[in-house]
């Protein structure tokens, strides 16, 4: 549990240096949980936060959203974003449980409790994902966010790189799968959140319970050695500078008006520039080359693996995603015998993020309908 500050509905604010002074026993007295994220509200503590609506909070009488970077800068003091003093964020930079396996050390979050384990595996998870609202009522999973290797709080990785990623970041989740026990379970994740389900999918299918690809179909086939077509170059010149970074941010322009949707896109991009802006130029350097995933090395062979995976598979895919085109979606659905194509017409790459109840609803819906699907 991440205990750094919180607002009052005074304003009043409890800041790190405050919480050590006041001791953790003022928080325990008061039964609140002091949390951390990149935008706040000004909400009355209640007994958890477990189940706080970040989406629903501009509705909450008396609240006000500030960026985290202002909350840094004006709040706290510190300069251009960055701690002035690294004392001060201990608690934010290392309060993430960790766990070694397959020779690294990864950082995850876990929520809810119980036997229906759902995994994901991802560079950054934004707050109130739909796999983290999975973890809490109504659906009640037993859920582990992992961040991947190479990035956040897992071990980083340094001087040459992993010649396949695709595996490493899919071990990875298979080695976290057997130190809690779990020899099967779900798995969502969006985008690159993918790699390690179909990793599974094609190497491990008895592992998945079920498997929901979120903005990503199987990636298009690419010849070994051929660069993958969204890692084609270093960001080393990125590391700390926000004008380019916000050229590379979070971002979704599609028109709504809609007051909740709005909230969320203002507060997802300020969230995954500051995960951006806090990143280390390691970070920046891992170099996918590419994302077959299967190890096959024909595009014939490649799409012939794809129709022999046997697990319960479903790809939610907008029809507006530039990044990873639909037709990668259609094309995997139609192999995989039993998948399932989820399809918005309104639903751009990121918008997941944007939208994550019905994406969460679309996932349950489909991990109940594969018990004892007849194929």
């Amino acid at each position: 549990m991440v205990r750094l500050f919180a607002f009052l509905r005074d304003e009043t604010i409890y800041n790190y240096a405050q919480f050590v002074k006041r001791g953790s026993s003022d928080a325990c007295r008061t039964g609140s949980r002091l949390i951390v994220g990149p935008w706040l509200h000004g909400h009355e503590l209640a007994s958890s936060f477990d189940g706080f609506d970040f989406g629903q909070a501009a509705s909450v009488k008396g609240a006000r959203i500030i960026s985290f970077r202002r909350f840094l800068t004006a709040e706290l003091g510190l300069n251009n974003g960055s701690p002035a003093n690294t004392d001060i964020v201990k608690g934010w930079s290392s309060n993430m449980p960790k766990l070694k396996v397959n020779g690294v050390t990864l950082s995850y979050k876990e929520i809810g409790r119980g036997n229906k384990i759902l995994l994901s595996s991802q560079h950054f998870f934004l707050t109130d994902s739909h796999m983290e609202l999975l973890g809490k009522p109504p659906y009640d999973y037993h859920v582990y966010l992992v961040t991947m290797r190479g990035f956040g709080e897992s071990e980083h990785v340094f001087g040459q790189q992993p010649e396949d990623w695709t595996k490493v970041w899919g071990e990875d989740l298979l080695a976290f799968a057997d130190a809690i026990g779990a020899e099967q379970f779900y798995y969502t994740g969006v985008s690159h959140g993918t790699i390690p389900g179909w990793y599974a999918a094609f190497h491990h299918p008895h592992r998945l319970k079920g498997f929901v690809a979120v903005s990503g179909g199987v990636p298009k086939f690419t010849k070994p050695g051929e660069p993958s077509p969204v890692q084609v170059r270093y960001w080393e010149g990125l590391v700390g500078n926000r004008e380019e970074l916000k050229k590379i941010g979070w971002d979704t322009p599609y028109p709504t008006k809609d007051p909740k949707r709005l909230a969320y896109r203002e507060a997802r991009r300020e969230e995954y520039l500051e995960i951006l802006m806090n990143r280390k130029k390691e970070e920046f350097l891992v170099d996918v080359k590419s994302l077959t995933i299967c190890g096959a090395t024909t595009e014939e062979e490649y799409y012939d693996r794809i129709s022999k995976i046997d697990a319960p598979v479903m790809i939610l895919h907008g029809m507006r995603d530039t990044t990873a085109d639909i037709s990668q979606g259609v094309k995997a659905a139609s192999l995989i015998p039993g998948a399932k194509l989820v399809s918005y017409e309104h639903y751009e790459h990121c918008t997941p993020d944007e939208c994550p109840e019905p994406v969460a609803l679309e996932c349950d819906r489909f991990f109940k309908d594969i018990e004892g699907r007849i194929l």
